[in-house]
């Protein structure tokens, strides 16, 4: 075998442990990569090779040159002011941007989008690494003792290093709160010095020192209760606005709807009711939501499908979740993986569901589950101290330990030491840390830290893996309609007033 077939077999060889519809970068610490030529599905240059394994790579995956700089965007993104979705009209606007704006910036000018933007340098020989300010597109990174790695799925990193004289070990900490919470809130990893990218943050690598920075998280920030939007009026209008300029971008594209008939699926529906969508329904065919649905379909004139999730959900879809799982989260994914398949089948262009709306324009984080009846009641007659200033840092840190979805330290069968709990409680104390720089009242607390943990990992686990087969559209995690939404006081959210 001749040097340069020796290479592209060593190639194949690592492109193989790639996980399925994931990218990975690597930086060489001691020199630069000798493949002499590049394969498909590959980026090398020098100290730095990118590379990427999608099933439907023109749904989910763009590459764009653009003068020094080589563009590489998972998802979809759109600047302020785009008029479109178009990936590729974006991404010229993005080139545009270049001309006069550091790499690390272009985040400034993005309006929304589930993403990933990879930002390459040709002459500097650096890397920039954006992703949506929700924080929901996995970046992993691994700074390990040859490599620098940076990756969209955690496990593919983990892959790497069962090929490398470095390790990545379970984190008994992170072991041990995903057993009990189902998901990591707190932790970035199961794996020891992996760590995954926040909301807002961003990677830049020195390849040629083989140094990457990580920056600082910058949530956005509630206004002061008083100068916030008072009346159903002021708020109505703000986020009507707001959401006619995110449906302004839609064009007469295919659309799949996921229609619950809850309120922010028939928000969704009533927006893009010009399209005629497909409408997807999983709820139970008696309930009061599948039956609102099935009106709301109807006077839309939209096609609906009603359908129950298979009842042997997790045998179907077991080999698929754990090829394709990016993060580790139990919560929905097997039927999420059912929902990529029924995706993938309609072969469409956009898929829309709430996702987060429910507690985003909505009140899902202010009701105390599990309280006293006064607490319900409260909530219900919209009695509740909205204003209420914030409480010490160790309500909630208990509020967050003591989560009612949780599993109790009792069922963990003696894995929950005092060490091991005093770790995962010092995590939620940063958690707690960079929430507080954002809000200041005791609700939007509850809120902020919520989407943080929650939230953003509800959507890593649904809305990312559909948009491996369709571009996943989140309404509500558009920049100026999740601000309208936190500049709304609480009143007008609590019981779902606003919608």
């Amino acid at each position: 075998m001749d040097f340069v077939n020796l290479h592209q077999s060593i190639n194949r060889r690592e492109r193989a442990d790639l996980r399925q519809n994931s990218w990975m970068i690597r930086i060489n610490k001691n020199a630069d990569f000798p493949y002499s030529e590049q394969l498909p599905g590959q980026f090398v240059d020098g100290r730095m090779a990118l590379d990427w394994d999608f099933e439907v790579p023109d749904v989910c995956w763009q590459q764009w040159t653009a003068g020094q700089y080589e563009l590489f965007l998972e998802g979809h993104l759109y600047l302020a002011d785009s008029l479109t979705l178009d990936a590729k009209a974006n991404l010229q606007g993005i080139s545009e941007l270049l001309r006069h704006e550091r790499p690390a910036d272009v985040a400034n000018y993005i309006a929304g989008g589930l993403y990933v933007l990879i930002i390459y340098d040709r002459l500097k020989r650096e890397l920039t690494v954006l992703h949506d300010e929700y924080g929901a597109m996995p970046v992993y990174c691994w700074d390990s003792y040859e490599t620098i790695y940076l990756s969209s799925n955690v496990f593919t990193i983990h892959k790497q290093a069962e090929n490398s004289i470095s390790e990545t070990a379970l984190c008994p900490v992170a072991t041990v709160e995903f057993l009990k919470y189902g998901y990591l809130p707190f932790s970035d990893s199961v794996f020891r010095d992996v760590v995954r990218l926040k909301p807002s943050q961003s990677a830049v690598v020195d390849c040629e020192a083989a140094r990457v920075d990580i920056s600082r998280i910058h949530l956005p920030s509630y206004l002061p209760p008083d100068m916030r939007y008072q009346t159903m009026e002021e708020a109505g209008f703000a986020l009507h606005k707001a959401i006619s300029e995110y449906f302004a971008r839609f064009n007469s594209a295919d659309y799949f709807l996921g229609l619950s008939g809850g309120y922010d699926s028939r928000l969704l529906a009533q927006a893009v009711k010009d399209f005629s969508p497909r409408c997807l329904n999983f709820g139970y065919p008696d309930s009061t939501e599948t039956k609102l649905a099935a009106e709301v379909a109807e006077f839309l004139n939209a096609g609906f499908t009603t359908e129950s999730f298979p009842e042997d959900l997790i045998a179907c879809h077991g080999a698929s979740i754990a090829d394709k799982q990016r993060i580790m989260f139990t919560l929905e994914y097997a039927h999420v993986s059912h929902l990529q398949q029924r995706v993938r089948e309609a072969k469409t262009d956009f898929f829309l569901d709430g996702f987060v709306g429910d507690v985003v324009l909505g009140s899902g984080y202010f009701y105390k589950k599990g309280g006293s009846v006064k607490d319900l009641l409260n909530y219900l007659f919209l009695t509740m101290n909205i204003n209420e200033p914030a409480r010490e840092n160790t309500f909630y840190q208990e509020m967050l330990y003591n989560d009612p979805e949780a599993i109790s330290d009792a069922e963990l069968s003696g894995l929950m030491t005092g060490g091991i709990r005093a770790e995962i409680m010092k995590r939620i104390r940063r958690t707690l840390e960079t929430v507080r720089d954002s809000a200041e009242m005791h609700f939007d607390i509850v809120e902020a830290v919520r989407h943080y943990t929650r939230g953003r990992n509800l959507i890593a686990g649904g809305p990312v893996g559909i948009g491996n087969y369709a571009r996943a559209a989140c309404l509500f995690v558009d920049s100026r309609v999740r601000a309208g939404c936190m500049n709304t006081k609480k009143k007008l959210l609590i019981g779902n007033v606003l919608y």
